[in-house]
């Protein structure tokens, strides 16, 4: 985690030393951490970020696995178990279990190994002490279950604090009990191995006694940074073309929210993810020594083009892609547009202006001005978030005027639209002036109140640098257009 810190205080230390704003963009997350924005890295980003500084990052791909698990206790209702699951892929059974209890209240745990005719081994009680145990469990062929419990008052927030560190050799189920008499405890389960997660369920099973988690706060922990803008994914593209011309298809519903993105809220009762982007399916450039996008390579019904470098002979492949990592690029981009267009933007505007531009449909529903925790506040609307944010430049808005207008794109050479918003009904005079100051059009455009668009037909222009003139009675003001 400090490597990435390194890495995104190297971007923002870079843009200030050139003058520029910046985005840092992390597609990698985990579960494990307290989910309320406290954590180091979570303070770390908070300390970066800032004006022309802002953080995005992926909320994580694990909408639909039993990673998170809740019990609020009572004295008449003391205890939730839960049979532990390990990831697939794994070269053996290994798995982090984060247990984080609240500020006033201690809990214990109990491990059990269990078979179809009952109890194989089990554990004494360990409550939280603020020390580290080795449990060791014995199963029915004398292999064996180890786990490391370090167990820590956070001083980050004041909460109880368990960590299990779990390697199991057997082959019979590892249930893990949590025992309080009041207060709450939220669990959350995932092994990083090099880079990547992996992830089992906390589950019923076979068993009446036993509970399932779920997927209820499952945005990683870094997601829950406060100054972070957190992306979940919707289907953009459900099915595509690859290299050798067969459709396929992620399985995906498009327009609809990825099957995969993780769900809010944070620990501390915050919305997330922020905003959601399109993350499936993403087609992107592909590391060129990756054997699996190779003709040979299990991925490679999934590249749909090829560039052999005549330089060097290397194949680079293009290839589809999906996940709240194709999503949190993409809105990365958008931040960046922008903070172009003013770059002292606050991570507090910018999700502001995005949550404010958002859409929202028939698979979003309405969602209301407190966000949705599988939502956010909706899908990204690239256009709207950068109007906006000229909006509070002021770029298009001059002293002495109530007139605010954007002229798109910019430049242009053809389909470029002028907007104006205003609380009455008018007419605007515009009119088109060229660099030596020569009145080339002018048109009377009649607005209402509300948001207005017009196109005008100016595609015959030789390409250069032209003056919108707009002219109505609580103004005038000039956009500087660039025919391309």
């Amino acid at each position: 985690l400090t490597d990435m810190i390194d890495g995104i205080n190297y971007i923002y230390d870079y843009a200030t030393a050139v003058n520029k704003p910046a985005v840092a963009n992390l597609s990698w997350g985990n579960p494990i951490g307290p989910h309320d924005g406290l954590a180091l890295f979570s303070q770390a980003c908070d300390n970066a970020t800032g004006p022309g500084k802002i953080f995005v990052l992926s909320a994580g791909n694990n909408a639909g696995r039993k990673v998170h698990l809740q019990k609020t206790f009572s004295l008449s209702d003391t205890m939730v178990r839960t049979v532990l699951g390990f990831g697939a892929g794994l070269p053996s059974k290994t798995n982090w279990v984060d247990i984080w209890g609240d500020t006033a209240h201690s809990f214990c745990l109990e491990f059990e190994l269990r078979n179809i005719l009952g109890t194989v081994d089990n554990s004494t009680t360990y409550c939280t002490d603020d020390q580290t145990h080795q449990v060791i469990l014995i199963g029915n062929n004398n292999d064996t279950c180890f786990i490391t419990l370090t167990s820590v008052s956070s001083d980050l927030n004041g909460k109880t604090h368990v960590l299990l560190d779990v390697n199991s050799r057997v082959a019979v189920k590892l249930i893990i009990s949590v025992i309080g008499q009041t207060g709450r405890v939220d669990m959350w389960q995932g092994y990083v191995l090099g880079a990547r997660g992996y992830y089992g369920a906390f589950s019923k099973d076979v068993y009446s006694f036993t509970t399932n988690g779920d997927d209820a706060m499952s945005s990683s922990d870094m997601a829950s940074t406060h100054s972070a803008i957190a992306v979940g994914a919707y289907t953009s593209k459900a099915v595509f073309t690859n290299i050798s011309g067969n459709p396929i298809s992620f399985g995906q519903s498009i327009y609809d929210i990825a099957t995969f993105s993780s769900k809010g809220p944070t620990a501390d009762g915050r919305t997330k993810p922020n905003i959601t982007g399109p993350g499936t399916a993403i087609g992107s450039s592909i590391n060129s020594v990756d054997p699996a996008y190779a003709s040979s390579g299990g991925n490679y019904n999934l590249v749909i083009n090829e560039f052999v470098s005549p330089l060097n002979g290397t194949t680079y492949s293009y290839a589809m892609s999906q996940g709240t990592s194709m999503s949190s690029p993409a809105v990365a981009g958008i931040v960046a547009l922008m903070l172009q267009v003013n770059p002292n933007l606050t991570p507090s505007q910018i999700q502001t202006i995005l949550y404010n531009t958002a859409i929202q449909d028939n698979y979003t529903g309405n969602i209301s001005g407190t966000g949705d925790n599988t939502w956010g506040w909706g899908k990204i609307n690239a256009y709207a978030a950068v109007a906006a944010s000229l909006n509070i430049t002021g770029i298009y808005h001059e002293p002495g005027t109530r007139l605010q207008a954007l002229l798109y794109p910019n430049p242009s050479n053809k389909n470029y639209t002028i907007e104006l918003q205003t609380e009455k009904s008018e007419t605007i005079e515009i009119v088109l002036i060229d660099i030596t100051g020569r009145n080339l059009d002018q048109i009377e455009w009649n607005v209402h109140s509300g948001v207005n668009n017009i196109q005008p037909n100016w595609d015959e222009l030789t390409p250069g640098i032209y003056f919108v003139h707009l002219k109505g009675q609580d103004g005038e003001l000039n956009i500087k257009w660039i025919k391309g």
